[in-house]
């Protein structure tokens, strides 16, 4: 080794620069053909595709929605449920991850229908609603386009049952009481909907005690 060191040393300036380029050149010959994958050869997943997916943290977005939130008016009690997507959408994410809640019968099953040209999704409950019952819209972030997106996390609510039929700025017409000579009046909330209704209870002239609750 000392004997190549001494030699090298006692070789022209103009030698060492040829041997230092050549040294260089070698080195970066080994580099550049370090195996690479060229376009159209099989990527880590075997196939020869470009792999396109959503990356870490991508989300979309609920664009359109009905019944509208904080509908109080107009909605029936069968009404379907609509949500439009900014992205196309991965129906075997929705089942467990979009949830159509009551306040007063928790949550519904029903048929959910998807169309891909829309982005639309449908939901038809299995039941009726009840009047004056809130409804509550919940979609999860669990939710998940065909592409690997979360969705933005969305809520809503709207109140079943046509407005006259809520006692909403008035009440429905009914028939006159029965006339008793005692009788007390209670409000509370009885079907647990956020409207006050009404216990009556009284002792008529002839027969049996009358108990009448009125929902509102």
């Amino acid at each position: 080794m000392s004997t190549i060191y001494l030699s090298f040393r006692h070789l022209s300036t103009t030698v060492r620069l040829v041997a230092l380029l050549l040294f260089l050149l070698c080195a970066f010959g080994l580099w550049s053909t370090a195996p690479t994958s060229a376009a159209g050869e099989p990527t880590a997943d075997g196939d020869a595709t470009d792999e396109v997916v959503a990356g870490a943290g991508a989300t979309f977005d609920i664009v359109n929605r009905s019944p509208s939130p904080s509908a109080y008016a107009g909605v029936t009690l069968t009404e379907t449920v609509h949500a439009t997507f900014s992205a196309d959408l991965e129906v075997n994410s929705v089942a467990e991850n979009f949830i159509v809640q009551g306040q007063q019968q928790g949550r519904f099953n029903g048929l959910f229908q998807y169309d891909s040209g829309t982005r639309s999704l449908t939901f038809q409950a299995d039941r009726p609603y009840t009047y004056g019952e809130q409804i509550s819209v919940i979609a999860s972030g669990s939710v998940q386009s065909s592409g690997g997106a979360g969705l933005t996390p969305a809520q809503w609510n709207f109140k079943a049952g046509y407005v006259q039929k809520r006692c909403i700025e008035g009440f429905l017409p009914v028939n006159e009481f029965t006339p008793v000579w005692s009788s007390a009046t209670a409000w509370g909330d009885y079907d647990r909907d956020g409207d006050l209704d009404a216990v009556i209870a009284g002792k008529p002239l002839i027969g049996n005690p009358i108990t009448r609750i009125y929902r509102n």
